[in-house]
């Protein structure tokens, strides 16, 4: 088969699941374009998202510290991800909005995410670069056009607001402390969470599982726990040893599918159930899903009809 026919097909693969127009997943594909490429990226790359999936996956109650870094909130915004090679774009009708939530100060410090800084801003996107990692990540408007963007040094137009880090402002003691915190990852581990992070905002194209931005459930997704999101997350472990906890949608299955779907998922992924829970292994590496809806009563029917008895 030509290699251009093999570029669309799987480009299309893709989309069907990331809701990502054409140009942004054909951008995403490997060389050999027979691979749906979210997995594939730099070291430094893979090294940020699974830093934000720390960032992200952990929020009020149940959070670990970095629940205080804030970024959890982005979950209340319409976004999906599209990954790419050298960079990571998060897609979404409210840039402005979502950026400031990324790389404006917390109440406690000059900055927000250790390390992240601002190169580029516009009314459009912002691109930032995390100093540690090197890596880039790009918040732009959700649109055909943006899905072209390519922004690796400030736009002639660029203003950076007065609150944000510029790339040439040095990391403080407190960032560097606060970074340690972060617990150590295999190289199997960080595969695992940055494969978690990218796949945030998918849905089968045959409706059976979404992830849909850990919000509110999609209208045609069957058997979907409600939003619980207030609640908290936690994503916490080290090494190859991890677990995340949450309540509400989206189920546990539905995660564990985007994980290990035969067209989606991170090649080499598998699920087992565990007891009440679903653990994906990849490589030496474990990921615990615990919902605790599932975990407390052992399935989701059980689940669901005792929501249906709260109504």
């Amino acid at each position: 088969m030509p290699s251009g026919s093999v570029q669309r097909r799987t480009a299309k693969a893709r989309l069907r699941y990331s809701g990502e127009f054409f140009h942004e997943a054909e951008a995403g594909l490997p060389r050999d374009k027979t691979d749906h490429g979210l997995d594939t990226c730099t070291s430094e790359q893979q090294a940020l998202r699974a830093l934000l999936a720390i960032a992200v996956f952990n929020s009020d109650g149940l959070g670990a510290p970095p629940r205080d870094w804030g970024i959890h909130v982005i979950r209340v915004y319409t976004l999906r991800m599209s990954a790419r090679f050298n960079d990571l774009h998060i897609a979404t009708d409210c840039p402005w909005n979502v950026s400031r939530r990324i790389n404006t100060p917390r109440a406690d410090s000059a900055y927000r995410i250790p390390g992240l800084r601002t190169l580029c801003h516009r009314f459009d996107h912002t691109t930032l670069r995390h100093l540690p990692t090197r890596a880039f990540l790009l918040v732009r408007f959700n649109h055909e056009e943006g899905s072209r963007l390519v922004c690796g040094r400030p736009c002639p137009d660029s203003d950076l607001d007065k609150d944000m880090l510029p790339v040439d402002h040095p990391m403080g003691p407190q960032e560097i402390s606060e970074l340690a915190t972060v617990p150590p990852m295999s190289p199997a581990a960080q595969t695992l969470l940055a494969a978690l992070l990218v796949r945030m905002a998918l849905q089968a194209p045959d409706g059976t599982w979404a992830t849909a931005g850990w919000h509110y459930p999609p209208r045609d997704i069957p058997n979907a726990f409600p939003n619980q999101n207030e609640i908290g997350k936690a994503l916490w472990g080290a090494n190859d040893h991890w677990s995340l906890r949450w309540y509400g949608f989206p189920n546990p299955e539905f995660v564990a599918a985007a994980l290990t779907d035969p067209v989606i998922g991170l090649a080499g992924a598998t699920v087992e159930d565990v007891g009440n829970d679903f653990v994906v292994s990849y490589r030496s590496a474990r990921l615990r899903l615990v919902e605790h809806n599932r975990h407390m009563l052992g399935s989701t029917q059980a689940v669901l009809q005792a929501l249906e008895r709260q109504e």
